[in-house]
């Protein structure tokens, strides 16, 4: 799957939520972890400490999360269809599973069987034919997961990939490390998730800017955020490039097919960096109509969607900043 550095679009992130001349440059820490660059970074003093702890949480719960790890709970899920996980991966599943329903399917955990078949044909001459995503879909769908306290059990050939829920999981785990240690100023960024602690040092929201999936190189809005996560989806930053043609990288769980819509991207802010995580995705796959639809019923929810006709389109709670 080709991919532009994240390590870009972070320092574009955090240059317009942490700037100010009237306090010093942050202390922070930047690590590699959950397939992409990532920082964290302490506005109201130096602890050394507390970042190294954030550290070693998001390498923790990778370890739990990842499909890729050989002795995750995921990884174990999937190859031995039943066992005991802990109680961190079941609760996540669980809101996981809750959310399909939630989104009419639009989200769903059990995609793996689809992204495989597109990882395979990604560099190649043949997209995956009707035949093959049609097999594929006889093991896709969170009606085939059985989460039972902390007893994960899914049937052979199902495959579970939380890469679409873990960045938020993990964010929502940091922000409460980091507050338990005492920050109250401080900006967590996970590939381009952008969750805000509390405010700048001088009272006022961190500013974030939303680029352009057209040309990153500028930004189609900046808003205010304080004690909440920005997440944003689209096909731009990750794609899969088959007989020289781009499909996007994000899957309809019902088709098995890249998402093409009437959107280029979608961004969610919310309080809780887990749900933004999962209805930026959900909501791309949706497209505009039935995503906005859906976020007018979510309390504490709101969007920006741009549309493929370059239209920005901002849901009434959005602050622009």
């Amino acid at each position: 799957m080709r991919k532009r550095s994240a390590a870009l679009l972070a320092a574009c992130f955090l240059l317009f939520g942490g700037c100010t001349t009237a306090h010093p440059t942050p202390q922070t820490k930047h690590f590699t972890a959950l397939d992409t660059a990532c920082a964290v970074s302490l506005y109201d003093g130096e602890n050394e400490e507390l970042l190294t702890a954030c550290v070693a949480e998001t390498a923790r719960l990778e370890r739990l999360w990842s499909r890729t790890v050989y002795d995750s709970d995921v990884a174990r899920v999937n190859a031995a269809k039943e066992t005991t996980v802990s109680e961190e991966t079941a609760a996540l599943l669980t809101r996981a599973v809750s959310w399909n329903a939630k989104t009419d399917g639009a989200f769903d955990v059990t995609v793996a069987p689809y992204k495989d078949l597109w990882m395979q044909a990604d560099g190649g001459d043949t997209p995956p034919s009707t035949a093959e995503l049609e097999k594929a879909g006889e093991r896709v769908g969170t009606d085939l997961v059985t989460v039972k306290d902390t007893r994960v059990a899914v049937p052979f050939g199902t495959q579970l990939d939380l890469g679409g829920i873990a960045k938020g999981a993990v964010a929502d785990a940091l922000t409460r490390l980091l507050k338990d240690g005492g920050a109250t100023s401080a900006l967590i960024d996970l590939g381009g998730n952008i969750t805000a602690v509390g405010r700048k040092p001088d009272g006022a929201a961190f500013v974030i800017g939303i680029e352009d999936p057209r040309d990153p190189s500028r930004l189609i809005a900046k808003v205010a955020l304080s004690d909440a996560t920005l997440s944003t989806s689209g096909s731009y930053e990750r794609y899969f490039e088959i007989g020289g043609k781009r499909y996007s990288h994000i899957l309809d769980p019902k088709t098995g097919r890249p998402v093409e819509n009437d959107l280029l991207s979608v961004t969610i802010l919310s309080a809780s960096a887990t749900d933004a995580d999962v209805l930026s995705t959900a909501c791309f796959v949706m497209g505009y109509d039935r995503a906005k639809a859906l976020v007018e019923t979510l309390e504490g929810i709101e969007a920006v969607f741009v549309l493929q006709s370059g239209e920005v389109v901002m849901t009434d709670g959005v602050q622009e900043a």
